[in-house]
């Protein structure tokens, strides 16, 4: 299976999947029928905002 790589790649994903992080992720041509569509067009995109608060809690 080939995929674009545009960030985390589920097993189950349908080939040229764009990846979980991208912008067209659940949006893209190759997203259609994909069991993931859904989770993948509407999960939040970027890094993980909480790790900013751990790594100051770990400084401080």
């Amino acid at each position: 299976m080939e995929n674009g790589g545009g960030g985390d790649v589920p097993k189950d994903a349908n080939e040229h999947c764009p990846g979980t992080q991208s912008e067209e992720a659940g949006k893209a041509e190759a997203c259609a029928g994909c069991p993931n569509q859904q989770i993948c067009a509407t999960a939040p995109k970027g890094p993980d905002p909480g790790n900013h608060i751990l790594r100051l809690n770990s400084i401080l």
